[in-house]
């Protein structure tokens, strides 16, 4: 609900459930309330946990240009964050990643398909995980991670009809076809960390 999503960031509950109580956020009893009034109102929240995931590796790992991109974005409510992991013939074995980025000046040319993407088709922005370097062994070390919003030429996001049957899930296929992105959209700066970057 996009109208709770905005009014829960408007009244910086995100901002408390993401941070530590060092930084502001809640103490372990305000948590534990939270999380009780949450359920107790039965709150559409299942999309929080992508979000604080991809959140959290752009706060640890990101740029200072990324981090101004996205932190306050997500944390005000106003984009959702899904993980682009899965591929149509590796599942969740993210070192079969077949998606290819190719460094062009500035910005990265990426090619490929994810799938099953919780919450894909309303999220606002994807951590992408691409392959950068083919030779590299093990195969997760040529792997990076991006983050990718909606809006780039070349990325369309589709829905995905699954056998799966789960109830009240939505999950998408995202599509890029030389879908150019910012260097600065690499989380860390640096090629070959996105396995590092997803584990954290």
């Amino acid at each position: 609900d996009e109208g709770v999503h905005l009014a829960l960031g408007e009244a910086g509950y995100l901002a408390a459930e993401f941070n530590d109580e060092a930084d502001g956020g809640f103490n372990r009893l305000r948590r534990r309330l939270w999380n009780l009034e949450i359920g107790r109102a039965h709150t559409p929240w299942f999309h929080w946990g992508t979000t604080a995931m991809v959140a959290r590796a752009v706060r640890d790992f990101g740029s200072p240009a990324l981090k101004d991109e996205v932190m306050e974005r997500a944390l005000s409510g106003r984009i959702r964050l899904c993980l682009g992991y899965t591929e149509p013939e590796g599942g969740s074995d993210v070192a079969t990643c077949k998606t290819r980025a190719v460094r062009d000046g500035d910005s990265w040319i990426i090619n490929g398909s994810k799938m099953f993407i919780t919450n894909g088709r309303e999220g606002s922005a994807f951590a992408l995980l691409a392959l950068t370097d083919p030779s590299a062994s093990p195969r997760h070390r040529g792997m990076s991670c991006f983050v990718v919003e909606k809006g780039h030429p070349g990325f369309r996001v589709m829905k995905s009809i699954t056998k799966l049957g789960y109830k009240g899930v939505d999950t998408a296929e995202l599509l890029f076809e030389d879908c150019l992105v910012p260097a600065a959209n690499l989380v860390g700066g640096l090629e070959g960390r996105g396995f590092k970057h997803v584990m954290s």
